[in-house]
């Protein structure tokens, strides 16, 4: 909690191109924004203990992004972009994995 996972958000919307503001999907369980073509749906699975169908997870043609992830895992298809954020030695670290061809033309020219 608290090592900059909607700030890391913001940076990756922000990057993509799109100019929207950003904020914390923690008490409304999630966000929807539209960035350009695709729809970004942005999670925080903290306080769900159970799991929730949503309708939106079999959208096509969107990038999911999930805080707090294992959560759901057995329910969720393959990330688009897999993204592991944490501390070690009061150091933070970023390991960004590209699942999907979808998420990998998305962030061409940006990323890679």
């Amino acid at each position: 909690m608290g090592i900059g996972k909607t700030f890391f958000v913001k940076g990756l919307i922000k990057t993509a191109g799109c100019d929207i503001l950003v904020q914390s999907p923690t008490y409304n369980i999630y966000n929807e924004y539209l960035c350009h073509f695709f729809k970004i749906y942005h999670f925080d699975l903290y306080r769900i203990d159970r799991f929730i169908n949503f309708d939106i997870l079999n959208v096509k043609n969107c990038i999911y992004i999930f805080e707090w992830p294992d959560k759901w895992m057995n329910f969720i298809n393959k990330p688009d972009i897999l993204i592991n954020i944490f501390s070690f030695n009061f150091e933070k670290y970023i390991i960004i994995k590209f699942c999907s061809n979808f998420s990998i033309n998305c962030f061409k020219g940006v990323f890679f």
